[in-house]
């Protein structure tokens, strides 16, 4: 203790290195790799599953330039819900590193359908005579 009380920069110097290694440390437990969320109509193209992993390839339809890839799917439930050639809307979660997909959330969308002349719903108001 002695040397301390004639060289205090030291103690402190020491101090600090400890807090910087266990900043460090801490940041090395808590690491997540970088993602990007992406939310997009997906056309089914093929499913399948490596061992216990389900999988399909898709593609955005709507995009003329869309490369297929593959998207990890949550569990075997979700495969067996799932048809080839349907489009659903998406969201999934890309590890940029890996350019592993994994899909988050799915939805069949809603077919817009034009009202007949005998449709509840009409665009027309009605005619008060």
């Amino acid at each position: 203790m002695k040397y301390f009380k004639k060289h205090p920069f030291q103690l402190i110097a020491i101090a600090i290195a400890i807090l910087i290694i266990a900043i460090v440390i801490y940041n090395q437990k808590n690491y997540r790799p970088p993602t990007s969320n992406t939310t997009s109509y997906i056309e089914i193209l093929e499913i399948g599953s490596d061992d216990r992993d389900p999988w399909t390839i898709v593609k955005n339809p709507y995009d003329s330039k869309a490369v297929p890839f593959k998207l990890s799917l949550d569990s075997y439930n979700t495969k067996n819900l799932l048809d080839v050639g349907n489009t659903y809307l998406a969201t999934y979660e890309t590890n940029l590193k890996t350019k592993k997909s994994v899909l988050l959330v799915i939805k069949q969308p809603a077919e817009v359908k034009e009202p007949n002349e005998n449709s509840t719903l009409s665009t027309k108001a009605p005619i008060k005579k």
